[in-house]
């Protein structure tokens, strides 16, 4: 009798909604913060304060959660612009990846090197500008990807994306970055680098690929 007990219950559990696993109150007010913070943000009206942003059958545009944890926040190409709300985003301890690819964002680069959790940031095809400071990376040790590409930054690579443990994918070209490639402690690197005011030798390390 008890097994059958567990049973029904387990049973039971299974029929549950999928809304009944959301993300957590606080980091869903994070997320409406984050949006209020941008301009046209017409693309993002799903997210809504009665709704749930996630429950295995709908979700808000461009999350994707997994039980009830936000791991990826995609906003590629929606026409934003605005301010990226970095202690917002501080808050969804779960999310490894971040894009704001293809949108109106200008300005230094915002302090996403909180997110120290990170595996993946895609800050290309929009208005960046200024220098990176050359330790802004330093503490992101999980990055696998970085996508700065078609920006206006300026100043030299910074030394501390060279010595990011897990780079696998860097994607920096058309900017205006200047001076001497750093060495990179990845083999194997996928970088591309063309159209910027570099300086010097390919290393070792790049030497493999081509500048595009």
């Amino acid at each position: 009798m008890p097994f059958l007990h567990l049973y029904m219950l387990s049973f039971l559990f299974l029929l549950l909604p999928p809304s009944t696993i959301s993300i957590p109150e606080r980091e869903l007010e994070s997320l409406l913060l984050l949006k209020k913070h941008f301009t046209n943000a017409g693309a993002l009206r799903s997210w809504m304060p009665c709704s749930v942003p996630c429950n295995g059958r709908t979700h808000w545009t461009g999350l994707l959660c997994y039980n009830g944890i936000v791991v990826d926040l995609n906003l590629k190409g929606m026409g934003l612009s605005g301010n990226i709300k970095v202690d917002a985003l501080a808050e969804i301890k779960g999310l490894r990846s971040f894009s704001v690819v293809n949108n109106s964002f200008q300005g230094d680069i915002p302090e996403l090197n909180r997110l120290v959790e990170l595996r993946a940031l895609y800050l290309s095809g929009n208005q960046f500008s200024g220098e990176i400071p050359p330790y802004y990376f330093s503490e992101m040790v999980s990055l696998k990807k970085v996508w700065l590409s078609d920006n206006k930054f300026t100043g030299s690579i910074p030394l501390s994306l060279g010595q990011l443990p897990h780079l696998v994918e860097l994607r920096i070209e058309n900017n205006q970055f200047s001076g001497h490639i750093p060495a990179f402690y990845r083999p194997n690197l996928n970088c591309s680098l063309s159209n910027n005011k570099l300086m010097g030798d390919i290393p070792f390390r790049l030497s493999k690929f081509n500048e595009s």
